[in-house]
């Protein structure tokens, strides 16, 4: 994960104060989050033309997003890009900016359910 400016708080700490995975085993939790992570480094690797092997039981999330890029063929315009807002001092990441058919700019968050 790269650095964060100094002084910004990440939006994900700030959804966990309303805990929705307190009811969730914690190795069981933290197992789902590294296929989670490891199948949006595939995703952007994917779309900036490199190929990254995945481990079994993470292909088929992988294998589950080359269909709906298939059936979208959108353009994609950046992937994995860190957003800042200075008013609130907040901080995001954006999993792809992408752009339909009609030239409409549209903000992709990929959810990998696991």
């Amino acid at each position: 994960m790269k650095e964060i400016k100094s002084g910004y708080t990440r939006v994900t700490e700030i959804f966990q104060q309303w805990d929705l995975f307190g009811h969730i085993d914690k190795d069981i939790l933290n197992r789902k989050m590294i296929i989670g992570t490891h199948v949006h480094e595939a995703i952007d690797a994917h779309y900036n033309g490199l190929f990254l092997p995945l481990e079994e039981n993470e292909e088929s999330y992988f294998q589950s997003f080359l269909r709906w890029d298939e059936e979208n063929k959108y353009t994609i315009k950046e992937t994995e890009k860190r957003l800042y807002c200075d008013d609130l001092m907040i901080t995001g990441q954006s999993d792809a900016f992408v752009m339909d058919k009609s030239g409409k700019l549209i903000l992709i968050d990929f959810k990998i359910f696991v």
